[in-house]
């Protein structure tokens, strides 16, 4: 049920992200705004289930390490997303 939770979020995610986007991208089209952003992909194999656990608990201690320390009350807030799932099947 946990794994399940997990990859529901992920659809919820998409989605989010994806409105998100099609936002930032109207007003930066029509409105003429710099929007600042970034994203990154990436893929990895794991040996192991042992090593995709140790992989995913130091990325979470990572990015909490960040945004705690770039963190402020003040400024325009971003949403950090990150994901952390397997390919699955290619096309």
């Amino acid at each position: 049920m946990r794994s399940q939770h997990s990859l529901e979020t992920l659809v919820v995610l998409g989605e989010r992200l994806q409105r998100d986007a099609v936002s930032l991208l109207d007003r930066a089209a029509f409105d003429g705004e710099q929007i600042s952003s970034a994203a990154v992909t990436a893929e990895t194999r794991f040996a192991s289930e042992e090593d995709r656990a140790a992989f995913i608990e130091a990325y979470l201690r990572a990015v909490t390490e960040l945004t705690e320390r770039y963190a402020s009350k003040e400024g325009e807030p971003y949403r950090v997303v990150l994901a952390v799932y397997p390919e699955g099947e290619k096309p």
